[in-house]
């Protein structure tokens, strides 16, 4: 099993994971452990399972074989403790709702069946909202939004929902600069306190800044690498997963994004 670095606790750990909608398996025999604290990124060609991962782990698809463990008990038992953020294709923006009534969806993982949101989960949405610089469209429908836009809304719902697992697929896809560096900050923010973020992440010009950890994946072949950025971020490994003229990324200039 590849291991975070000495010293970190263990969140998630994922031993021989397999995975399939059909008689094909997208992910099989996977092994990987995540630690709190950590930013982790994950890569990949297309067809490598990097969303199907994220959508077992919040259990969206069935495991067929292998277990998911998050501090050493299974995964099902804990689905509130996780945050999710689907990719943009797989959310249906046409659905009538406000923005602010989006955002308050993340208060109802931890509450009991029935139960409206508190006069608390609404002022902590306006702090949310707040948080990702859309104060001022709170009652705005979701619909009228930029792409970038709304992914910051989506982030605002995970804010309230206060989940100390938060995995994202794709959250820059697609969206403007300024809303990607706002997305940025929040989980530098819930690094710091001790979440731990799974991103599932394309712009691999951008993986030394963002990331403190890298999983690679790689279409048949499951886990090429996974460790410290600058540790299994390499030509090689790269070349594994995409193809071998994919090295000279490393010799590209990466884009300032605010810290």
């Amino acid at each position: 099993m590849t291991k975070p670095s000495k010293g970190l606790m263990l969140m998630l750990e994922i031993t021989d994971l397999t995975v399939g909608y059909s008689t094909t398996p997208i992910i099989e025999r996977l092994t990987v452990a995540l630690a709190d604290g950590r930013l982790t990124g994950v890569i990949g060609a297309n067809g490598a399972g990097k969303s199907t991962l994220l959508k077992t782990i919040v259990g969206l698809i069935p495991v067929r074989s292998g277990r998911i463990l998050y501090h050493d008990r299974p995964i099902r038992e804990n689905q509130r403790q996780i945050g999710y953020v689907a990719q943009h294709a797989a959310i249906d923006t046409t659905f009538p709702i406000t923005v602010r009534e989006t955002v308050l969806l993340g208060a109802y993982p931890r509450l009991g069946w029935g139960r409206q949101p508190s006069r608390q989960d609404r002022l902590d949405a306006e702090d949310a909202l707040a948080a990702v610089e859309l104060t001022d469209l709170g009652e705005r429908p979701l619909t009228a939004l930029s792409g970038g836009q709304r992914q910051r809304v989506y982030i605002a719902r995970a804010i309230l929902q206060d989940a100390p697992l938060v995995l994202l697929d794709e959250p820059f896809a697609g969206i403007d600069v300024h809303s990607e560096a706002v997305i940025m900050a929040i989980l530098r923010q819930w690094r710091a306190a001790g979440k731990t973020v799974l991103v599932v992440h394309h712009d691999l010009n951008k993986v030394r800044q963002y990331f403190d950890d890298l999983l690679i994946l790689a279409p048949g072949r499951g886990v090429i690498d996974h460790g410290q950025v600058n540790q299994v971020f390499t030509p090689a490994n790269i070349a594994q997963a995409f193809s071998p003229d994919m090295e000279s990324l490393f010799n590209a200039p990466e884009t300032e994004v605010a810290q």
